[in-house]
C-alpha cells in the first residue's frame, strides 16, 4: 500500500496506526501492528535493528546474520535472534513466542530471561515481578492470523485475557472437560466477536460489564 511504500521511505517516522495495519520494515520484518497503537523506527535502523512499541503488535522477524532486533516496550527490551513473537501492553505486559527465540530485559533493571517457543511471559512494570508459563503448541501465528486448533477452553480463555486485556470468568456449571474449538482469529479481530464465537460453538451464555466477561450455560 502507499502507507508501506512511504514507512520504507522515511523509516524515522512515528507511525500512528489508525486502525490495524501490516507494515514492512526495511530489513524485511513484518509488523503487524494494531489499533490504537505506534513503533517508532530511527534513520539509522538497519545499523541498529531497534523498534520503539507504543501498544500491540505481532513481529516476524527478518533474520540478518550477527544482527538482533531489539523492541523497547513500556521500558523493557525484547531482544530478538529472529523469530515470531507478539506484545500487548495492558495492566501488564504479556510476550508470548512462537517460532525462534527472544531475550527479555525488564525495565526495573532485574536479570533477563531467555524465552523458548511456546511460552508467555506476564511482566508487570509495577512491582517487577515477572511469570512465564507454557502455552498450547496448537496456538500458532501465521501471516497475520491466529491459528487454533482443537484447544480446550480454559486455554482459549487465558489466550484471550492476554491477548485483549479483559477478564473472563467461567461459571460453575459449565462442564469444561470436553470443550475444545478450533478456530482461526485475525490479528485486528475485536474481542467482542471471538467470544460470539465461542458462545455459538460452545452454546454458552454470555454477560458482559466493561472489561469482564461471564460465560455461563446456555438456557436451552
Amino acid at each position: 500500500s502507499g502507507d508501506e511504500e512511504r514507512y520504507a521511505d522515511a523509516p524515522d517516522e512515528v507511525w500512528t496506526s489508525v486502525g490495524p495495519h501490516n507494515y514492512q520494515l526495511p530489513d524485511g520484518t513484518q509488523v503487524w501492528l494494531e489499533s490504537g497503537s505506534r513503533i517508532t523506527v530511527a534513520k539509522n535502523f538497519l545499523d541498529d535493528r531497534r523498534v520503539n512499541l507504543d501498544g500491540n503488535a505481532t513481529f516476524d522477524v527478518a533474520k540478518v546474520k550477527g544482527r538482533n532486533f531489539t523492541v523497547v516496550s513500556n521500558g523493557s527490551d525484547v531482544v530478538v535472534k529472529g523469530t515470531c513473537f507478539s506484545i500487548h501492553n495492558g495492566a501488564k505486559l504479556n510476550l508470548t513466542l512462537f517460532s525462534g527465540a527472544v531475550e527479555f530485559i525488564p525495565s526495573k533493571g532485574g536479570k533477563s530471561i531467555e524465552l523458548h517457543p511456546s511460552e508467555l511471559l506476564t511482566y508487570n512494570a509495577t512491582d517487577g515481578k515477572v511469570e512465564v508459563k507454557e502455552i498450547p503448541r496448537s496456538l500458532q501465528w501465521d501471516d497475520g492470523t491466529y491459528r487454533i486448533s482443537q484447544i480446550n477452553l480454559h486455554d482459549l480463555v487465558d489466550f484471550i485475557e492476554s491477548r485483549y486485556d479483559v477478564e473472563i470468568t467461567v461459571a460453575g456449571n459449565v462442564n469444561q472437560n470436553n470443550l475444545r474449538m478450533t478456530a482461526s482469529v485475525r490479528y485486528d479481530e475485536p474481542v467482542d466477536s471471538i467470544i460470539d464465537r465461542i458462545c455459538y460453538v460452545f452454546k454458552l451464555d454470555c454477560a458482559q460489564r466493561g472489561k469482564k466477561y461471564v460465560l455461563s450455560e446456555g438456557g436451552n
